[in-house]
């Protein structure tokens, strides 16, 4: 009967052993998933924003809007979300792109409100206090404040870069931060 009893306290014991150790094991793995998707949903949109300024020099420099909107050019163009925007302001739909840069006069302080405010277009469908919320809750430090791009051209090219700080999810001391750059280098068309 003692035995028994022994036994029964051992198996008590090795649990209240290995238990915490498998929670805090647990934790860590879902901090670094949150770490992971926060990482891949800010660059998608920044690729996204880069792809999409890639396109401006092309229709400043090339597309006359008023003989081209005949051809249908820009209604194709407008016909595919977040790719594009109207031009014309014939009070159509306007897409998340915004409107287009001219790059020919632009300086990189422009450049980087663009950007900017494109992220925020394909992060959040152009709602700054939605791309707010889901930043914060995805745990990047300031929000869409704590992120600053950087807009870089060498000649046809065009590198994005975001900077930011995300916070760990399991922050139990407040050292939980981790400093991250993501950048997206593009082709510039002309």
């Amino acid at each position: 009967m003692k035995e028994k009893l022994n036994e029964r306290g051992s198996i008590t014991l090795e649990t209240g052993i290995v238990l915490p150790i498998f929670i805090l094991i647990f934790l860590f793995i879902y901090g670094l998933f949150s770490v992971f998707s926060a990482q891949n949903a800010i660059t998608h949109a920044l690729l996204q924003t880069a792809k999409s300024m890639s396109l401006d020099p092309y229709s400043s420099e090339r597309i006359d809007p008023e003989k081209d909107w005949e051809k249908n050019f820009y209604y194709k163009l407008s016909g595919k979300k977040g790719c594009w925007v109207n031009f014309n302001g014939d009070g159509g739909r306007q897409w998340f792109v915004g409107t287009p840069l001219d790059w020919s006069g632009a300086d990189i302080g422009e450049a980087e409100d663009v950007c900017r405010e494109r992220f925020v277009n394909f992060f959040a469908n152009g709602y700054t206090d939605t791309a707010e919320q889901t930043l914060k809750s995805m745990r990047v430090v300031g929000g869409l404040n704590g992120i600053d791009f950087d807009v870089a051209i060498d000649g046809d090219d065009m590198t994005l870069t975001a900077t930011y700080t995300l916070k760990y999810w399991f922050d139990r001391y407040g050292m939980g931060q981790i400093p991250m750059q993501q950048t997206v280098k593009t082709r510039l068309w002309r």
